[in-house]
């Protein structure tokens, strides 16, 4: 027995050398893994913030279309207002001289029209 005392005890040895080796591994697969992690996590909250200002790029945008079809719509409702005569019903912010050349015009006296008199 006291001829394996020295192989048991480099036995222990090894066995204790490589649990340590594993366990060094270990660690530093968690540390790795840790790191992975705040990345990822970091991914994440980059992503969320992506998202939330496309939303709310989407909203301006909506509001913006909504906002140029509307002003579309009065311009539409202006110039067929223009073309009609109907510029004494008309909500329009024309000077009265600029009114009263646009119904000269569309009397057909177009030459007899001055826009300076009154």
């Amino acid at each position: 027995m006291t001829i394996l005392r020295p192989y048991i005890a480099g036995a222990a040895l090894a066995a204790l050398l490589a649990l340590s080796l594993a366990a060094w591994w270990g660690w530093q697969r968690v540390d790795a893994l840790k790191a992975d992690n705040a990345a990822l996590s970091r991914a994440v909250v980059a992503m969320e913030l992506q998202a939330h200002q496309a939303r709310e790029a989407r909203a301006v945008a909506d509001a913006s279309r909504k906002r140029e079809a509307e002003r579309a719509a009065r311009l539409d409702a202006s110039i067929e207002t223009l073309l009609t005569g109907d510029l004494a019903d008309a909500d329009l912010d024309l000077d009265p001289r600029i009114a009263a050349l646009l119904d000269c015009l569309r009397d057909g006296s177009g030459a007899d029209c001055d826009p300076g008199a009154e």
